[in-house]
């Protein structure tokens, strides 16, 4: 009988929405500790905006003020999906007074940045970064 490599079963272990959730669930709690208990990190925090609602992956708010700082939105596959859903996140909570909130979009193995502002129109401007590509396995 012949065992799996730990490479391949680390590769599979992270092939499940439910697993990439929790990998980058660590890698967020890690960042968290650096902010010295400034942010707090709620799952499936629910957002509504005038253009959708619902629970997001994760959340950083800020422990001080209970504002949102970061949206971040976990994605098996399609990233195209995930940036959609991450810019309609961003810009409800920028409707609730925020003038700069961060979107995050990950796999766990590529990350994308997408910065949102609330431009002196009142219209929100969005900016995504290039993959930032984190690979610890193989």
């Amino acid at each position: 009988m012949e065992f799996p490599k730990v490479s391949d079963i680390s590769i599979f272990l992270l092939e499940t929405k439910v697993s990439k959730v929790q990998y980058v669930g660590a890698y967020l709690v890690a960042i968290s500790a650096l902010f010295e208990d400034k942010l707090v990190i709620p799952t499936e925090k629910h957002i509504s905006g005038p253009n959708g609602h619902g629970p997001v992956d994760f959340a950083l708010v800020s422990s001080q003020t209970s504002e949102v700082v970061c949206v971040i939105e976990v994605k098996a596959k399609d990233f195209l999906q995930g940036v959609a859903q991450n810019t309609v996140q961003c810009e409800s909570v920028l409707m609730k007074g925020r003038k700069n909130v961060l979107g995050i979009i990950t796999d766990s193995e590529k990350w994308y940045f997408l910065k949102c502002s609330l431009g002196s129109d009142g219209k929100p401007n969005f900016s995504l970064s290039r993959p930032f590509s984190h690979r610890i396995w193989r």
